[in-house]
């Protein structure tokens, strides 16, 4: 890029606005055509400069075009919004054609169709009042809150721990401990850390929410979402998404690392690997599933022709400001991830393996990060749990409605051995840390044990992440760290 030559300034302002950027090699190439995946980034660059929110929210548009894969990862999202409102529509022949040239007559009217969709009702930005940053009580009872976490997380070796504090259904305070990255970055509560399990929390909540929308039902043989017969080995046995969501279906408990395609998922539940001879939903079958929990969510996905980010990020993470993904290298702030440490000190999971983790963009396509890829921080998952704690409502708005969170927290009357209730996916306990009922879900994977909780009763919730901690448990089957942290803030309950 030549200064003096007729595009060197408008290249320039739009450069340092954030609407253009140049190829790997630190080169612009203001000569070559543009193509159309190029020009869908360059628009929905445009209107982020404008103020206005560029998330796509369902990838019906997108996935129903034959070369979804062909678009690049770094321009999915754009191309994503662009076909959603209309401003960048499929060809004649059912294609995206990300690498096609535009002619000046097809860039005049896309550009014509951004100016519409800035001009109608549809186009207003989404203000959160929710601060995007973690909050924290300045105050000498916040320091001792502070100093008495650090030492539990050291007495356990932890690398590191980021906590949120929910009180009166929101969060109000957060804390942290040690290192993000060992020599480069310390934990805050704003660390984008990997949850493990809970995310199992968040298939379920994308699950309850379709229900709402009409297009899923619980109750349903999950077969009909997928497209297969699931081959049952008892006579009667139906899988239904309800029976994943409490570990009683008779899906085969399958080891880390099966397929998660979905030709792969077909294959598998339409062989005699696919099932245990036992009836779903009989608590007596209970069985952790990570496995069903992968294939739940691409049904899910199937039955709302969107990711279950998108899901999620309609009703949740733009309302209220979240940064998360089940895939780490598609939240927003990925320079703020946490690597991962095991408690030998050795790297569980590194920064490069996680940035590097990116979907297809096309629903259903593949479960193998919803049993536990979920990355967020610490303070947004607080602002989740505050919902739960308080039947959807966050500072006296309500975002989603409470029949949703009652259907996560619905469980039966058998406990389960380890002296809980399972809900729906949530586990229910009575008079753990002082609490006269507490509903939770752990994590561990990697080097991370994690725990969130809360009681419906006082509107009070916990959110515990560490790295590089000991999994040593406590009475209750919870990893001891994020219990003893829980316990100490469970107490300053007014």
């Amino acid at each position: 890029m030549q200064p003096g030559s007729y595009y060197y300034e408008a290249v320039s302002w739009a450069a340092n606005q954030g609407i253009v950027s140049g190829y790997g090699d630190g080169t612009f190439r203001p000569g070559e055509l543009l193509n159309r995946q190029q020009a869908a980034a360059l628009l929905a660059a445009a209107a982020r400069y404008l103020g206005y929110n560029t998330t796509p929210t369902t990838s019906a548009s997108f996935a129903a075009c034959s070369d979804t894969r062909q678009v690049g990862s770094w321009a999915r999202q754009d191309v994503k919004w662009c076909m959603q409102t209309g401003i960048l529509a499929g060809t004649s022949g059912g294609q995206i054609a990300p690498l096609g040239h535009l002619t000046r007559g097809q860039a005049v009217q896309i550009a014509c169709r951004l100016g519409q969709w800035l001009a109608s009702p549809d186009a207003g930005p989404r203000v959160s009042s929710i601060p995007a940053l973690d909050v924290v009580e300045d105050t000498e009872a916040h320091t001792a809150m502070q100093n008495a976490i650090g030492k539990i997380a050291a007495k356990y070796g932890a690398d590191g721990v980021s906590v949120a504090y929910v009180r009166d259904g929101q969060v109000v305070d957060t804390y942290a401990y040690g290192s993000a990255v060992k020599g480069v970055r310390g934990m805050t509560s704003n660390t984008r850390v990997r949850v493990a399990s809970i995310s199992k929390v968040l298939v379920g909540l994308a699950a309850q929410l379709a229900v709402e929308d009409g297009s899923f039902d619980l109750d349903a043989d999950l077969g009909d979402y997928l497209g297969v017969d699931i081959r049952t080995r008892r006579a009667g046995d139906t899988v239904t998404p309800r029976s994943i969501l409490t570990h009683t279906s008779s899906l085969t408990v399958a080891p880390e690392g099966t397929p998660c395609d979905l030709a792969a998922v077909r294959h598998r539940l339409t062989s005699s690997a696919g099932t245990r001879n036992v009836l779903s939903g009989n608590p007596g079958n209970w069985a952790y599933n990570n496995y069903a929990f992968s294939v739940l969510g691409m049904a899910v996905e199937l039955a709302e022709q969107r990711t279950l980010d998108e899901i999620l990020y309609e009703s949740l993470y733009g309302p209220l400001h979240i940064d998360a993904a089940f895939y780490a290298g598609e939240i927003q702030r990925t320079d703020l991830l946490a690597e991962i440490y095991r408690a030998n000190g050795a790297v569980g999971l590194s920064l490069a393996s996680q940035q590097s983790r990116v979907s297809d963009g096309i629903p259903g396509s593949n479960g193998i990060t919803f049993a536990g890829g979920l990355t967020i921080s610490a303070y947004d998952l607080g602002k989740i749990v505050a919902l739960l704690a308080n039947d959807g409502v966050y500072e006296g708005v309500p975002y989603i409605q409470p029949e949703v969170i009652a259907g996560l927290e619905q469980h039966g009357d058998a406990m389960i051995a380890g002296g809980f209730y399972q809900g729906q996916p949530l586990r229910y306990r009575t008079w753990a840390y002082g609490q006269s009922e507490l509903y939770y879900h752990t994590g561990s994977a990697y080097g991370v044990y994690n725990l969130i909780s809360y009681n419906p009763a006082t509107r009070a919730g916990v959110v515990v992440l560490t790295t590089g901690a000991s999994g040593t448990k406590d009475a209750y089957g919870i990893y001891a760290v994020c219990g003893e942290i829980s316990q100490l803030l469970y107490q300053c309950q007014p």
